[in-house]
């Protein structure tokens, strides 16, 4: 596989789970769930390893790189990753059924009943 294949799939399956990602949590921190809450955990820890391992691979001090522009998305995207994961995770899976209540009765989607 030719170099410039190469770096255009890795662009181009980055930027489709980065979407994914930001997706999944905009929907999780409004209350709508896409994933099971009960799984985020484990899927946040493979992800982690996943990021530490490709940054410890690309980046190694035995290796002369060309710094490219998917490597500054990478890298960048991987601070982001990782500060919105230590940071909000916690907060956004204890606070899920509050937000999700609060949300669906700020919408009507509630049922009262009485």
């Amino acid at each position: 596989m030719s170099k410039e294949l190469l770096y255009y799939v890795q662009d181009h399956a980055f930027n489709i789970f980065i979407i994914l990602t930001w997706i999944s949590i905009i929907t999780l921190s409004l209350g709508f769930t896409i994933i099971n809450p009960e799984y985020i955990s484990t899927m946040n820890y493979y992800i982690k390893i996943y990021v530490s391992l490709y940054l410890m691979y690309r980046f190694n001090m035995f290796r002369k790189i060309q710094f490219t522009d998917l490597d500054r998305k990478i890298v960048f995207s991987a601070a982001v990753f990782i500060f919105t994961t230590t940071a909000l995770d916690k907060y956004l899976l204890d606070n899920i059924s509050t937000v999700e209540s609060q949300l669906k009765a700020l919408l009507g989607l509630q049922v009262k009943r009485g």
